[in-house]
């Protein structure tokens, strides 16, 4: 049994074949480009080609144009002999789906899409999950959904991987997401597994495996994503919010509200402000004033991860989201307080469909069944599950109160001690045998 469990924990996920290493996969996705991010098995140049499938959607519509010439092809070559390539594809069309390909001398040519962001607010889906650092086949069974999904981007509240200094980790996660990244481009943001400590390695291999336009202060882990009326402002929780990082956050949330008032403004960050999980709320961003910045600037949603399962609430208007349930072991809930809606110990991510002033919520599980649905007004979120469902933990409406739990399962840990028992279960069967014989 012992070896059985060994051997299901320890397999090896398929390296890229046809010369590639990692990739390809989409960052900083624009309405006039794209970042193509690839990274080869040995040194040299690529070449990407990206060519349009239809005409560019009708400004404030969801439908196409009717007959025009299609944008002309981009073509893009990085000739320098690098194994990882940021390729900048520019002067796309906005609002235009475009497939893409990635080829170079012993590369075997890999074909993608993407959809450029429109000029103006068009209806439009994205996905949001995070903490897929553990479990590689439930990872690979919630990649393969969201791919299914088809959204425009994905959002990844953090932790994508166990410990960022593991070069190996980096390539199992390439390797279990890569069909899904190769068409959704990746918004993420660094969490305390990639971050490990100050000036690890860690945090600097998250840097090199990311890509954003360096406007904030630490370049790739705080950075402002745009699509169509909707702003996320991405900003890393591994910061003591008394500096720069936090006079960045509070500019960015007034530029927000000033150039767009009515759009929809998103913050993401890895420990977010509010859960009822066993990590809890954040004591920082309270301790920083962040809370209030939050809410004089009317942030629509604050969307986390961190603890690994599923919660909605608002907390006087602090809206939060948690989506943890991307692969980490899964953590039941820690207290019950009224300003949560919901929450769920269970594996999942969560689709997004935004229509102008309407953005609605579908958190769907691994296996396609929904687990809860809400619609988000500017004022609040609107519930639209028909009963409440029976809540893994204390409900939502009881007192605080501490709830006994078990330590969460860790598969990486397992995986390294099943040797281990192998070696206590053939001991303790040799020591049997000679007693019997004695």
């Amino acid at each position: 049994m012992c070896l059985a469990l060994a051997a299901s924990l320890t397999s090896v996920e398929a390296r890229a074949e046809g010369g590639l290493r990692k990739g390809p996969w989409l960052m900083d996705l624009r309405r006039d480009a794209v970042v193509v991010m690839v990274e080869r098995e040995i040194p040299g140049p690529l070449h990407v080609r990206a060519e349009a499938l239809g005409p560019a959607m009708v400004p404030g519509d969801a439908s196409v144009t009717d007959g025009g010439p299609l944008p002309a092809p981009v073509d893009q070559d990085d000739d320098i002999s690098l194994d990882l390539h940021e390729i900048n594809l520019r002067g796309l069309s906005p609002g235009t789906r475009y497939q893409y390909t990635v080829s170079g001398p012993g590369v075997t040519p890999v074909t993608g899409h993407f959809t450029t962001a429109p000029e103006r607010p068009v209806p439009f889906r994205f996905v949001i999950y995070g903490d897929t650092r553990s479990d590689h086949r439930m990872h690979r069974v919630v990649a393969d959904a969201i791919r299914a999904e088809g959204p425009d981007f994905a959002i990844h509240t953090g932790d994508l991987i166990e410990d960022g200094r593991r070069q190996e980790l980096w390539q199992r996660f390439f390797d279990v997401a890569g069909p899904m990244l190769r068409d959704v481009p990746f918004v993420p943001v660094i969490g305390n597994h990639e971050f490990v400590s100050p000036m690890s390695s860690g945090a600097a291999n998250y840097q090199r495996y990311v890509h954003f336009d360096p406007s904030g202060p630490t370049p790739e882990l705080d950075a402002v994503f745009r699509f169509a009326n909707t702003r996320f402002i991405l900003t890393s929780s591994y910061d003591e919010w008394t500096g720069p990082s936090r006079d960045w956050l509070a500019g960015e949330l007034q530029r927000a509200r000033r150039e767009d008032p009515d759009g929809w403004l998103f913050v993401v960050m890895h420990e977010g402000p509010r859960s009822s999980g066993p990590h809890g709320d954040s004591d920082a961003l309270r301790d920083a004033g962040i809370d209030r910045l939050l809410r004089r600037a009317r942030v629509d949603l604050v969307i986390s991860g961190h603890d690994h399962a599923y919660e909605r609430g608002d907390d006087e208007g602090l809206r939060y989201l948690v989506s943890g349930g991307g692969g980490a072991p899964l953590y039941p809930r820690r207290t019950g307080r009224s300003m949560s809606k919901i929450y769920r110990s269970e594996y999942h991510y969560v689709r997004v469909d935004i229509d102008r002033d309407v953005a609605r919520f579908t958190t769907v599980r691994p296996d396609g069944t929904v687990l809860d649905r809400a619609v988000l007004h500017h004022d609040g979120w609107e519930d639209m599950r028909r009963e409440p469902a029976p809540d893994a933990g204390v409900s939502a409406g009881s007192p605080t109160s501490p709830e006994p739990t078990a330590p969460p399962l860790d598969t990486e840990l397992l995986a390294k001690l099943a040797p281990l028992f192998v070696l206590v279960s053939v001991g303790a069967y040799l020591a049997r045998r000679r007693g019997e014989k004695r």
